[in-house]
């Protein structure tokens, strides 16, 4: 995996399949054995869910990525809970998302963890300059009425947040 990773750190974009974040996730200590820099990476696309081993290898491609100016995001998310306590802190770290300007986020189900990554990166995100969420079913209409109360309840608590930039 991180012979894979040194070969490509020269990008400039990068996609990354849920899969390889899967896999990325289960790597045993991925930060102090593996100085590893993306120092070129400014659009980098993933899908992944927002659980505790993809939040953890999401804040490692993060941390490695400091030019990084877009970030999109598919979620495959569906009603799980399992999210590290920590999450915030170690995405708060220097250099973390410093440079990041636009985050799209794609297939939001309205989960709770989906709302604390968003609110996290508004008020955490000084350059950020636009930041575009899609809910599951968007742009057609919701095949519920149950995923629209979700979606609107969602809104409504983002509205409520306070944004640094």
């Amino acid at each position: 995996m991180m012979k894979m990773l040194r070969a490509l750190h020269n990008v400039e974009k990068l996609t990354v399949s849920a899969s390889f974040v899967q896999i990325l996730s289960k790597a045993p200590d991925l930060t102090p054995c593996h100085p590893l820099q993306f120092r070129n990476l400014q659009w980098l696309k993933m899908t992944t869910c927002l659980t505790r081993g993809c939040l953890a290898a999401i804040t490692y491609l993060l941390k490695i990525s400091p030019n990084l100016e877009s970030l999109i995001l598919m979620s495959k998310e569906r009603r799980i809970t399992d999210v590290d306590d920590d999450w915030e802190a170690r995405l708060s770290l220097p250099c973390t998302l410093s440079h990041l300007k636009f985050v799209k986020i794609k297939s939001l189900q309205g989960c709770d963890n989906e709302f604390k990554f968003v609110e996290f990166r508004w008020k955490n995100g000084v350059v950020l300059e636009e930041m575009v969420l899609w809910f599951s079913d968007f742009p057609r209409k919701f095949s519920s009425p149950e995923q629209a109360d979700i979606a609107k309840k969602f809104s409504k608590k983002l509205r409520a947040v306070p944004r640094a930039s």
